[in-house]
């Protein structure tokens, strides 16, 4: 079972799921005015351009539906058919878009018949039952419980001995150093550090400022990763390396440190006033897909690996909205 963002051509068998279920398990709590309230809600093309979907399928067969804000701060929508529910796909959904959100607190509307269902989910109650155009709902939350477990710092001389010690590590085990501004072509830690001129030399015209950071464990200093925000796509990144590299030392890996080490790296795009970012994988990596998906991404395509950066021959490109 795959989920995935539905196109706005299948839009309206998305609508005609919502409805059918609607019907059957939410209609009976509200009353004629409230059923036509909804109804009407779902049928406004202004309203719904106005609103991502999201379909669990398989076998091409649309089994339940989430939709939420564009803004992905609330949710709209959400249900499962009747033959597939209790079967973990309503959570699969959920967890899905809240991997995706990049918002602390999630909110929802609530009708009777989903509020013990959204308390198993986490969401808690803000407000006593409200009624609305004939619509009965509970007004609840979803706060996401921050990691804090890394911080992200601009390299400095503090560091020198860890960074070159994870160098000798990428070099012993003939691993790519992925969003390390190449670390393992230098010989020393002052000339990685002079990045605009090195990174200038290298490059020439295909060259493109970046942030450099490493991400350093909280309770213990310890360096965990290096991750690399590329200002602005040039052709070769907008087809193959995309905005942002990041790696972690291998003793670190399968933690969810990467996770949380490019969220935090998203945090500062924000800041900076981007709107999206691309991020691009090896097909193969399952481990980066995942991590790319937890914080967001939505894949555009497949491209052949014409510069050999991975194992797949497929490189997979990634869009994150900020």
């Amino acid at each position: 079972m795959g989920i995935q963002k539905i196109d706005t051509s299948e839009i309206d068998e998305a609508v005609k799921l919502i409805w059918e279920t609607f019907l059957k398990f939410e209609a009976p709590d509200y009353s004629p005015e409230g059923v036509k309230a909804f109804q009407e809600f779902i049928e406004n093309k202004d309203i719904l351009s106005k609103i991502e979907f999201f379909g669990a399928y398989e076998n091409d067969e649309l089994k339940g539906v989430i939709a939420v804000r564009n803004d992905r701060k609330h949710i709209c929508c959400f249900f499962v058919k009747q033959q597939f529910q209790r079967q973990g796909l309503g959570r699969k959904l959920w967890e899905y878009i809240r991997n995706i959100s990049p918002h602390n607190i999630i909110t929802v509307n609530s009708s009777p018949y989903a509020v013990p269902i959204y308390h198993k989910l986490g969401f808690t109650d803000t407000d006593t039952e409200q009624l609305r155009d004939g619509i009965r709902y509970t007004p609840m939350q979803y706060k996401r419980v921050a990691m804090n477990r890394l911080k992200l710092i601009e390299p400095t001389k503090e560091y020198e001995e860890q960074v070159m010690a994870y160098r000798e590590i990428l070099i012993k085990n003939g691993e790519g150093a992925d969003g390390c501004a190449a670390l393992e072509e230098t010989e020393s830690y002052d000339e990685w550090l002079d990045f605009e001129n090195r990174l200038k030399r290298k490059y020439g015209v295909g060259y493109t400022p970046s942030t450099v950071c490493l991400a350093i464990r909280i309770s213990d200093n310890k360096l965990i990763g290096i991750i690399d925000f590329r200002h602005d796509l040039t052709d070769f990144l907008m087809k193959y390396g995309g905005n942002i590299g990041y790696s972690i030392i291998p003793s670190e890996r399968q933690k969810g440190y990467a996770k949380e080490m490019l969220g935090l790296m998203l945090d500062k795009c924000r800041v900076m006033g981007k709107d999206k970012v691309l991020i691009t994988c090896d097909k193969g990596n399952i481990a980066s897909v995942k991590t790319i998906i937890a914080n967001g991404g939505i894949m555009e395509n497949e491209v052949p690996d014409a510069a050999s950066l991975g194992k797949s021959g497929l490189v997979q490109r990634y869009w994150i909205k900020l």
